[in-house]
C-alpha cells in the first residue's frame, strides 16, 4: 500500500491474533470490509513466503472452499477471514516476477523464527484482493 493509499482509503480495521506462538496483526480497510460482509463464506489468504534465487511475499486469495488446500491449515482471524502462513523453496530459481508454476517444497515453520510475517494488509480494489504482508 502507497502512502497516498494510505491517505485516501486509510487501514480501518484491525485484529490481532496468535499464530503459531507469533503475534500477527492483521490490518484492512473499508473497501475489503464491506467486500468481505458481502462474503457468504471466509475469505481464505495464504502468505507465501516463497525461496528461489530471492525471496518473494506473495499474498494469495482463495475465494472457493473447494480445492487441494486443507482447511485445517488456515488460522480463524474473524468470521470472515481466515489466513495461513506458506513458506516454501522452489526446485528452481525464477529471478524474474515469472508467473509460471515451479514444483515447491513446503518449509518447517519452526525453522523460520525470523521470517514470520508480523502484519498482513487487506484492500479490495477494482473488484479484486489485494493484499502484502511484512
Amino acid at each position: 500500500m502507497t502512502w497516498l493509499e494510505k491517505i485516501i482509503h486509510p487501514l480501518s480495521f484491525s485484529k490481532q491474533v496468535i499464530i503459531n506462538g507469533k503475534p500477527l496483526c492483521v490490518e484492512w480497510t473499508y473497501r475489503a470490509d464491506s467486500a468481505l460482509r458481502e462474503r457468504k463464506q471466509p475469505l481464505n489468504i495464504e502468505m507465501e513466503l516463497f525461496f528461489s534465487c530471492r525471496v518473494k511475499k506473495i499474498v494469495n486469495f482463495h475465494n472457493n472452499q473447494e480445492g487441494t488446500i486443507s482447511h485445517n491449515v488456515f488460522h480463524k482471524i474473524s468470521d470472515d477471514i481466515k489466513v495461513w502462513f506458506h513458506p516454501v523453496i522452489s526446485n528452481y530459481c525464477d529471478v524474474g516476477e515469472s508467473e509460471l508454476q515451479h514444483s515447491k517444497v513446503d518449509v518447517d515453520i519452526k525453522n523460520l523464527r525470523n521470517y514470520y510475517p508480523k502484519k498482513l494488509y487487506i484492500d479490495f480494489r477494482n473488484k479484486q484482493w489485494v493484499g502484502s504482508f511484512c
